[in-house]
């Protein structure tokens, strides 16, 4: 797994480079605009308006000669899970639901430097178009957790890190092992 690991960093590591300097320089969307991308969110997910959730997950553990894009995630991962009904009965939805007003975001105006390892991309239910995609990096400090909002670098302050670590982190170790 190592080896695999050390291959694809010696292959990817020019042109992922040049992609990862692309989106910690973007200007597409203003903090306020992810603030709002995540309100938006809350409000689809309790309407039923979500269909369905896409979870990648690197090992933080895994060392990597450059940092870890978003773009780099997309391609290699340790473990995807896809959730097919975000119902709002159940009470995953409805614990996703709270942890994302419980969150907020805080501008990051610092050249990133951190790998992400998580990746939410959250589809709409009638036609399946990606909603909103959101990046996380490895770990957090202080309840804050270094991210990504569609490509505007952002702090996670609060719930969603801590949900999505609390329900899958244990088991996707476990897979990885």
């Amino acid at each position: 797994m190592h080896i695999k690991r050390l291959l694809f960093n010696s292959i990817f590591a020019l042109t992922l480079s040049f992609q990862w300097v692309s989106v910690s320089e973007s200007k597409d969307l203003g903090t306020s605009e992810a603030v709002t991308k995540l309100e938006q969110l809350s409000r689809q997910l309790a309407n039923g308006e979500i269909g369905s959730l896409e979870i990648l997950w690197m090992d933080p553990r895994a060392v990597m000669t450059i940092p870890l894009s978003p773009a780099s995630l997309d391609m290699a991962y340790d473990l995807k899970l896809k959730i097919e009904s975000l119902s709002t009965r159940k009470k995953l939805t409805r614990d996703l639901i709270i942890a994302l007003k419980n969150t907020s975001i805080e501008q990051y105006d610092k050249r990133w430097e951190e790998d992400v390892r998580w990746r939410l991309k959250f589809f709409a239910k009638n036609d399946s178009h990606t909603v909103v995609t959101l990046y996380f990096s490895g770990g957090s400090y202080k309840d804050t957790s270094l991210g990504v909002v569609d490509n505007t670098v952002v702090y996670f302050k609060g719930g969603l890190y801590k949900w999505l670590t609390l329900n899958y982190l244990s088991s996707f170790t476990q897979f990885s092992k």
